[in-house]
């Protein structure tokens, strides 16, 4: 692999792997303006077609124009979702898989999602928020245009996740904290990005044999993104993440993570969609443009893959 880490840029990344940007058709969620979806999204600027699913038109809209700006012939198209709604996923699904032109999708990046929420809350579905937002619903709207990724030549599915899985594994039995009960917002973090790793392992043990790459990415700290500043992610809550993170590694203090800009950010997402040289690694953690070392067996483990993907059909009804 080439030499790219936490200082590489996105720009650097389809530098060196433009060729692998044109023809390609692209999904991302998660795209407002300002997040990493958002400059994911306009780092592939000139791939063949761009599709920007998430819940706010408005907040996407601002995209899709420096997109334009970008490449003026650019196909780009907004899709409204809300992932946490199994209802508002299989809208989104059938309107992408009737868009007229749209013969595959070559590279899926999963990247919406919300942070430590501090009370307990549950989707139009009766699911925990946070498993239901970052997990379900991206399991749910990539199985209904599945169809669609297997269309393609080399199939990527990218999902976000963060080292934040490492303060816990995902409850198959009780997803939902007894009912709030027991809820505590970086557990069921925690839980929530351990399911979108142990998704990766699920789609590569299902359709790896018809060529799908799947990868889970920490893009790094990044303090600009949405994703902490309006979610109301702050020092005291912070402070309960860090001291979890404490006791998970046995009392010893846990090094802080170097701030990344957006950039910075979007680079591994880019790395893990864009290099052909990786599909070998799939399904793998990437850390800041690199293979994670030592990654929890739990988060990587086939049983866990397969009991995780019984109880998403469940839930999902799909």
């Amino acid at each position: 692999m080439a030499p790219f880490d936490g200082n590489t840029t996105g720009k650097e990344i389809v530098t060196a792997f433009s060729s692998n940007i044109q023809g390609k058709n692209v999904l991302i969620t998660g795209s407002s303006h300002g997040s990493l979806g958002a400059e994911t999204a306009k780092m592939l600027a000139s791939a063949n077609r761009l599709i920007l699913a998430g819940r706010n038109e408005s907040k996407i809209r601002p995209v899709v124009n420096e997109i334009r700006e970008i490449n003026p012939g650019a196909k780009v198209t907004f899709v409204q979702v809300d992932l946490a709604s199994n209802e508002s996923v299989r809208r989104a699904a059938a309107e992408i898989n009737a868009l007229p032109d749209l013969d595959r999708l070559d590279i899926v990046i999963n990247a919406a999602g919300n942070m430590a929420v501090r009370t307990f809350q549950t989707s139009a579905d009766g699911i925990e928020l946070q498993f239901a937002a970052n997990h379900l619903g991206h399991f749910l709207l990539t199985s209904l245009i599945m169809d669609k990724i297997l269309a393609s030549p080399a199939p990527t599915v990218v999902n976000l996740t963060s080292m934040g899985y490492e303060l816990g594994e995902c409850n198959f039995e009780d997803t939902n904290f007894e009912g709030g009960k027991t809820y505590n917002p970086w557990l069921a973090y925690a839980q929530a990005k351990t399911a979108n790793i142990l998704h990766a392992v699920g789609l590569r043990h299902k359709f790896g044999s018809k060529g799908l790459a799947a990868f889970a990415v920490h893009p790094g700290y990044v303090p600009d993104s949405p994703l902490q500043g309006n979610n109301g992610v702050d020092m005291d809550l912070m402070m309960e993440g860090y001291k979890l993170a404490v006791a998970r590694n046995g009392g010893k203090d846990v090094p802080p993570q170097t701030p990344r800009t957006l950039q910075e950010g979007c680079a591994t997402i880019l790395l893990a969609a864009l290099d052909p040289t990786l599909r070998e690694k799939s399904p793998t953690l990437f850390v800041e443009c690199n293979v994670h070392p030592d990654i929890k067996e739990y988060a990587i483990n086939v049983d866990n893959a397969k009991k995780l993907w019984e109880l998403s059909e469940k839930l999902t009804r799909q």
